[in-house]
């Protein structure tokens, strides 16, 4: 999980984010489908309840207005990054959020998934091929607001990610490498 390089400079430096605070993060385009409205909405009242967690954005898109009205010390948005960039910021997370309304196989969640994030996702696209329970991350029924609101909180205070964050990394090495 220590791959960063020299000149890498911390999110969690750089925005002042305590060791103990959960991250979470959404990387990728900034659309509606993606369910970011929700998200930043849901996000904001897990804030409101509990403190100390912090949400990550990396992407440019369409939403940029709306993610830009939305933004606070606890909500962040570091636009459009390189991919080394979007390693190490996933490196940095806690948590991998995708609550998406339509997707394909999602390319951000694997790579979620071998920075050893926990995943919170919808039961859209691959992600049942990698998550295939919620043993091995969050999958949500659906995206609305609400359903999302709860999924945050329910891994807010879950304090045993670490099992499922195992898993997830063991099945993707084991079935979603470039190795026959």
């Amino acid at each position: 999980r220590d791959t960063k390089s020299e000149d890498y400079i911390s999110i969690r430096d750089s925005y002042k984010i305590p060791n103990n605070a959960i991250v979470f993060t959404y990387t990728g385009r900034l659309v509606k489908e993606k369910g970011l409205m929700q998200l930043i909405k849901s996000f904001k009242k897990l804030q409101a309840q509990y403190g100390n967690c912090y949400l990550v954005f990396a992407g440019d898109g369409l939403l940029e207005e709306y993610v830009t009205s939305n933004l606070d010390e606890h909500f962040i948005w570091l636009k459009r990054i390189s991919f080394d960039e979007i390693i190490h910021l996933l490196q940095e997370s806690d948590v991998f959020c995708l609550p998406s309304d339509s997707e394909g196989f999602s390319t951000s969640l694997i790579e979620a998934v071998a920075c050893e994030c926990y995943i919170l996702t919808t039961n859209q696209g691959g992600a049942k091929e990698v998550l295939i329970d919620d043993s091995y991350g969050l999958i949500m029924d659906d995206n609305k607001e609400e359903t999302v609101y709860e999924s945050l909180k329910k891994v807010y205070l879950n304090n045993n990610r670490d099992q499922a964050i195992r898993k997830a990394y063991k099945r993707l090495e084991e079935n979603f490498t470039w190795d026959l």
